[in-house]
């Protein structure tokens, strides 16, 4: 199999979602309230075209969901992330990676 040419690749951004510093696992109508707005916000994302891939991870560990963003700079995932609700009230954090990809590997699979 050939090596991808740099025109078969494009650059995204992974980015995974964390505790943060006052992550709780306790259920209350505000952290509820905060999870609702959490989830419209990265609908919004994926619907503008800012994101490919967004969800929750299914265990319990300390990366709580992956983010795929497809935008033009490192600065622009900042500011878009920072915006999301439960980022800015400092129950998620977040940390990402520059992620180059060959562009066919984004098709839909099943």
């Amino acid at each position: 199999m050939p090596i991808p040419t740099p025109e078969q690749m494009t650059k995204l951004f992974a980015l995974f979602l964390t505790k943060g510093p006052i992550w709780t696992s306790e259920e209350t109508p505000e952290l509820s309230k905060l999870q609702v707005m959490h989830v419209e916000y990265q609908i919004l994302l994926r619907k503008s075209g800012k994101t490919l891939l967004v969800g929750p991870l299914l265990d319990d560990g300390e990366i709580r969901g992956i983010t795929v963003f497809k935008v033009n700079s490192e600065q622009e995932v900042k500011n878009l992330i920072d915006e999301d609700p439960a980022v800015k009230a400092g129950v998620l954090s977040y940390h990402f990676h520059p992620w180059m990809v060959e562009k066919d590997a984004l098709a839909v699979i099943f």
